[in-house]
């Protein structure tokens, strides 16, 4: 059964994933944005979901303007913003 936590601890993992390049940008964000449904559907306290979301939406947005570019890798910009986006939402899954 899944709990906050484990969705949590799966999140987590995604990222590790993407910090280690074994999962692509785009992969990291449907990752994400299919682990934010599961948490709402175990009844995760919505505020802090939203607040995933927006985040997730930071990452989806690069991963987009990169993927339309048709470059083959992010700009020294992209990935300094990524990691911004990525640290923040370490935080905020740690500190739930």
């Amino acid at each position: 059964m899944l709990s906050v936590g484990s969705i949590v601890r799966d999140m987590i993992g995604d990222l590790q994933d993407y910090d280690a390049a074994t999962i692509s940008l785009w992969r990291l964000s449907s990752n994400l944005k299919g682990r934010l449904a599961l948490l709402e559907d175990v009844g995760a306290d919505q505020a802090w979901v939203d607040e995933l979301r927006t985040l997730r939406n930071a990452i989806e947005y690069v991963s987009a303007f990169f993927i339309e570019s048709r470059r083959t890798q992010l700009t020294e910009d992209e990935k300094r913003e990524v990691n911004d986006v990525i640290d923040e939402l370490r935080a905020a899954l740690i500190s739930y």
